[in-house]
């Protein structure tokens, strides 16, 4: 079984406090400070389409999702939005590998897709492929996990309770940090209840997630054509630090 294949189906409502626009306007704005004429985006992990549908207001976009489950999800929520077909593209494919049939000004992969990479093989498959489907002097804009702050403040074990029509959802993450590795193991436990009927569902998944550091993202830079030209914490315009679990960075291609 994949990552996603049940996650996908709570994925919306565990993060339906997420503000897509905002973060959405946060990328626009460095797509503008870096590229002199976007007229075409494609985002690696395009997930359920809720960062897809701000970008199509802008560029004809491509989205690309390994989990069929996510993209019909994201189908509906094109639909939702009534984005003409024309606007959006969803491609079920593997970031690493998948060959699209043209090229694009920018690549996007956000809300920690790029720590869904494990090992630097699978890193560098994705910043390979990304700057093979973008045009001269095209951006790359990832976000992930960031190591000074992982380490920092350590991952904890978090509960999270939400209340939808006659639905009750708890989702206990239980994190397993491998210091060695890079990465956390995020085991998730997910409990529907539903009130009228008292049935209920459950099951588990796990999380492997890669945090970085920026020298490393540099050499992965130099190894797939990149030149990395800005970082900040996410969200906001400072450099990341200890204080900031996600960071952002914008790299181009050379």
């Amino acid at each position: 079984m994949k990552t996603f294949d049940n996650y996908s189906k709570y994925y919306d409502i565990f993060n339906q406090e997420k503000n897509y626009s905002q973060e959405a306007e946060y990328v626009l704005k460095l797509i503008s400070q870096h590229v002199a004429k976007c007229n075409s985006l494609v985002e690696f992990g395009c997930g359920t389409g809720k960062h897809a549908v701000h970008f199509a207001k802008h560029y004809t976009i491509c989205g690309v999702d390994f989990s069929p489950t996510m993209l019909e999800q994201a189908s509906l929520t094109i639909k939702e939005h009534k984005i003409d077909d024309d606007k959006v593209k969803l491609i079920c494919d593997n970031i690493q590998s998948v060959k699209l049939d043209q090229k694009y000004d920018v690549c996007v992969s956000i809300f920690h897709v790029m720590s869904y990479m494990q090992n630097n093989d699978q890193v560098l498959a994705v910043l390979k492929n990304a700057r093979r489907h973008l045009n001269e002097s095209g951006v790359f804009i990832f976000d992930c996990w960031y190591g000074p702050a992982v380490l920092k403040q350590r991952p904890t074990q978090r509960i999270k309770k939400l209340t939808k029509g006659d639905n009750e959802y708890i989702r206990l993450a239980d994190p397993e940090l491998a210091i060695d590795q890079n990465i956390v193991k995020v085991h998730y436990h997910i409990f529907e209840l539903n009130s009228k009927t008292s049935q209920y569902n459950t099951y588990e998944e796990t999380h492997i997630m890669r945090y970085y550091f920026e020298p490393e993202i540099q050499l992965f830079c130099q190894l797939s054509g990149f030149e990395l030209v800005e970082s900040h914490a996410w969200l906001t315009e400072e450099h990341p630090g200890e204080d900031n679990w996600g960071a952002c960075f914008v790299l181009r291609a050379i």
